[in-house]
């Protein structure tokens, strides 16, 4: 196994602080321990490698780190691949995966997190009044989340694969970077002692919580997200992409058309 970094990259609320941490424990039980970086790299995010956009010189400089470990190391992002990233990854340097869900259900829980912050007076969230502002949130992560697929090697992991059979996502990932399988220590490790940030972490969510006219908006908005990555595809063969270059996972003209008002009952309806 060669030196390189390992990103971790999440639309949020698709359970990717699980699959980092599937990743990283992946990692400590084959002996290889995971160093916090320098905090002008990680944002002076104390307690995991957790990194938002990186320069050419820092990319470098983990670079530089990890061959002095001598084995890999995971960053844990949910932005889109900067162009010092998509390069080591197109030379063999880098590896990674992208987590996703079905964008209603991530609507559903950004609303919930929106409601928790205002009431809190916290930022991160905040702006997250309706299904209209959680649409066009979900827009800008399915970029991201496109051009982390666009890329030769990224695994794709679903919500569902995650959480019901998060053996066969670490499985995944250990084969991914050339590690042993211990799929059933890693998983008990990562869920009885390790901080995986689970709200309510539910499944199909929007089939009771989101009326029909919401969920068809949602369907037509993002019908290429559905096509192309419903069912959650294979692991791409080696040094192939999930997604063709130029994939675009949204409609911006059914987006900038999607209205929805709020009933004196307090219930979204579509326009």
């Amino acid at each position: 196994m060669e030196p390189h970094i390992y990103f971790s990259y999440g639309v949020t609320k698709s359970a990717s602080t699980l699959a980092f941490q599937l990743a990283r424990e992946a990692l400590v039980q084959a002996g290889f321990d995971q160093p916090a970086l320098p905090a002008h790299i990680t944002g002076g995010n104390k307690k995991i490698n957790a990194v938002a956009h990186l320069s050419q010189s820092d990319v470098w400089e983990v670079l530089d780190q990890v061959q002095t470990l001598g084995h890999p190391l995971v960053l844990k992002t949910h932005t889109r691949p900067d162009p010092a990233v998509v390069h080591v990854i197109e030379a063999g340097l880098a590896q990674a995966h992208a987590t996703f869900r079905d964008p209603r259900d991530v609507a559903l829980s950004m609303m919930d997190h929106g409601q928790r912050a205002r009431a809190k007076g916290k930022p991160a969230f905040a702006e997250i009044k309706s299904l209209e502002d959680a649409a066009r949130g979900i827009a800008g992560q399915l970029d991201s989340l496109s051009a982390w697929l666009q890329l030769p090697g990224v695994i794709p992991l679903d919500f569902p694969t995650l959480t019901r059979t998060p053996k066969a996502a670490a499985r995944m990932i250990a084969t991914q970077i050339g590690l042993e399988d211990k799929a059933d220590d890693v998983v008990d490790t990562v869920l009885n002692h390790r901080f995986i940030q689970f709200n309510l972490g539910l499944q199909n969510r929007h089939e009771a919580e989101m009326d029909k006219g919401h969920s068809d908006r949602f369907q037509a908005i993002f019908a290429d997200f559905y096509d192309g990555l419903s069912p959650c595809p294979p692991p791409p063969a080696p040094g192939k992409a999930v997604l063709p270059p130029g994939t675009d996972l949204k409609d911006m003209d059914k987006l900038n058309n999607f209205r929805s008002t709020r009933r004196p009952d307090g219930q979204e309806t579509v326009q």
